[in-house]
């Protein structure tokens, strides 16, 4: 791991030497391209193989479109970060795939999640006292349920809720979007221009992008790095920027082609005819396999739902 690591710090830092500098010090005021770039990645990724296998046997799953479209709307009513929105989602899902949660409980298991998810995330936001907060979206407060649900919530993440989304892992490979083969033929302050509004509009893409998979339980099958990764190729595609993969996307993401082509079935499936991603598409900038691999799915105890709260 530590050669592989050097490895893709040594590759990270020849494709900053090759795009322009006034990309790469905007890039640098919003992904951080630093010498921990490498090293955070690799956090992420183990902590995703930590993460438990989702089953998708709640008995209340009907109702998880209801409470993502509530999150979603609060985050739009309190200013929190996609970060800590995803963050939210991810905990609720997971713990209710885990436990039997009487109806009228839901919402403050998706309370608790997305103050859990904000107050880890977002540093410097700050969400209303409980008591405002739960006058604010019509909730009859009691101090000692949502005390006892987040208990519980905590406890069965073993108090580790740092767990990486695909908004995490599309935040950082976003700072791939472009790369220097999509800069043939235009020359100097062009190039930083160039990139910059490709860089710009592919946020616009992603944040659509991301804001669809919360409502889709399925893209729960694959590892969210690897969502994170046909997100950030099907957004090349919408950017007519090809090949959609690139050697370097697939030397960071730790994926080939081969192993997006699961998680691309179910994107075309949840997409119209002209957002598809065709076999054209997989075509990569050049044969030579950087030979950095990573796939599988995550280990963990089978789900009890004995569990109840």
């Amino acid at each position: 791991m530590q050669h592989e690591n050097s490895h893709k710090e040594k590759v990270l830092e020849s494709w900053i030497v090759s795009m322009p500098s006034r990309y790469v010090n905007y890039l640098n005021s919003r992904v951080h391209l630093d010498q921990y770039f490498v090293s955070v990645h690799e956090y992420y990724r183990k902590q995703e193989k930590n993460c438990p296998v989702y089953h998708f046997q709640s008995p209340e799953l009907e109702y998880r479109s209801e409470l993502v479209r509530w999150l979603k709307a609060l985050q739009k009513e309190l200013n929190f970060s996609t970060l800590a929105l995803h963050l939210a989602v991810h905990l609720m899902d997971f713990f209710m795939d885990n436990h039997m949660i009487p109806i009228e409980k839901l919402s403050r298991v998706a309370l608790v999640c997305v103050l859990t998810a904000v107050n880890f995330e977002d540093l410097d936001g700050a969400l209303p006292r409980l008591q405002a907060l739960c006058e604010k979206i019509g909730h009859e407060y009691n101090r000692k349920d949502i005390i006892e649900v987040q208990t519980k919530v905590l406890e069965f993440y073993k108090f580790h809720i740092g767990r990486p989304t695909v908004a995490h892992f599309t935040h950082i490979y976003s700072a791939f979007i472009v790369d220097f083969m999509d800069l043939d033929g235009t020359i100097g302050g062009n190039q930083d221009s160039l990139c910059i509004e490709y860089y710009d509009n592919a946020q616009t893409h992603i944040c659509k992008l991301l804001d669809r998979c919360l409502n889709e339980v399925q893209y729960l099958k694959f590892e969210q790095s690897l969502v994170a990764a046909v997100f950030i190729l099907a957004v090349r595609k919408s950017l007519e920027l090809f090949p959609c993969w690139t050697k370097m996307l697939q030397c960071i993401t730790g994926y080939s082609l081969e192993d997006l082509h699961p998680c691309i079935a179910l994107y075309n499936t949840l997409q119209s005819p002209e957002g598809q991603i065709s076999a054209s598409d997989f075509e990569l900038s050049t044969s030579d396999d950087s030979g950095y691999t990573t796939s599988g799915s995550c280990n963990s105890p089978q789900p009890n739902h004995s569990n109840t709260i």
